[in-house]
């Protein structure tokens, strides 16, 4: 019905861990009877703050989505380069070969997995 919440991200240090996005939240009271609209009660102060921690969320990199595949053993499978233009003076033997998939160097399955950390890679 009627919105009352707003976001303020507020970052927070810790020598623990990782720093983490808090999250503070400030309610304002209904203007009519507190809980009507389903607003939170009106507190002694006229609105109360409630905070909660929340992490990073895992993002895929779209682009990397689409250049490469991971097969169901984990491995990262690519397409090969040189098969855009410049077609006619490549052989039919050579074009073949340039159509077929390959598996991802080892040196860039690191960078991939920062990528795509969803995906179910096996190094």
């Amino acid at each position: 019905m009627a919105s009352h919440t707003t976001v303020a991200p507020k970052l927070k240090g810790s020598s623990e861990g990782p720093t983490r996005l808090s999250f503070r939240t400030r309610v304002a009271t209904c203007p009519r009877m507190p809980g009507a609209c389903g607003c939170a009660p009106a507190s002694a102060g006229g609105a109360f703050t409630v905070e909660a921690k929340k992490g990073y969320k895992l993002k895929t990199n779209k682009a990397a989505a689409k250049r490469f595949r991971v097969t169901g053993s984990g491995k990262v499978m690519r397409r090969n380069p040189m098969k855009q233009h410049l077609l006619e003076k490549k052989s039919s033997g050579r074009k073949r070969q340039l159509s077929n998939a390959v598996v991802v160097n080892d040196a860039d399955i690191n960078n991939i997995i920062g990528m795509m950390p969803l995906a179910k890679i096996t190094q």
